[in-house]
């Protein structure tokens, strides 16, 4: 009974931790992004495909994700441009013959609208367009991670980690001699 209590509180620390993986890793695009417009060069499954951006509307310097199939591109081989954002190359996505980019919009760019080149192994299509509009938008997201974390929060989130685990073998020893938690 007390190892099944101390798998159950470790399983359960592993969840709350591990449960912070970037949302746009593990999700699929959804039906909310945008087809391409046109393909430039090739068809075919092997040719880029479906390419996809999402949101719609970004402000300058925000981030936009960049999905797309084909089998040229099936293990992120190739890359994303735009006037809008640099050339980023393509990773990988768990399904077959689909990869994405995530690139970051220039701050400086002009609001507008802005079409995006996909290019895998040779073969390319443009398209989904987007718009940037004005402003920065708020430091939300990855804006915590840009400036690195400090020794002072490190140190507190150390302590708050030790404090759980050492509350946790506390109740459960307390518990298991016979004691009321």
């Amino acid at each position: 009974m007390r190892a099944a209590r101390i798998l159950a509180a470790a399983v359960l620390t592993g969840a709350a931790l591990g449960g912070t993986a970037p949302a746009a890793l593990a999700e699929e695009p959804t039906e909310a992004t945008r087809d391409a417009g046109e393909q430039s060069e090739g068809t075919g499954s092997h040719a880029p495909h479906d390419l996809r951006v999402t949101p719609q509307r970004v402000y300058q310097g925000g981030k936009v994700t960049v999905t797309v199939r084909g089998e040229n591109c099936r293990h992120g081989q190739g890359h994303v441009e735009s006037r809008a954002f640099p050339r980023t190359a393509l990773n990988a996505l768990r399904t077959e013959g689909a990869a994405y980019a995530a690139p970051s919009v220039h701050r400086d760019i002009s609001p507008g609208p802005y079409a995006i080149t996909v290019s895998c192994r040779g073969r390319s299509v443009t398209g989904a367009p987007f718009t940037v509009i004005h402003g920065h938008g708020p430091e939300g997201g990855e804006g915590g991670s840009v400036e690195g974390v400090s020794t002072l929060q490190t140190a507190v989130g150390a302590a708050l980690v030790a404090a759980a685990v050492g509350g946790s073998v506390y109740l459960t020893r307390r518990h298991s001699d016979g004691g009321s938690a």
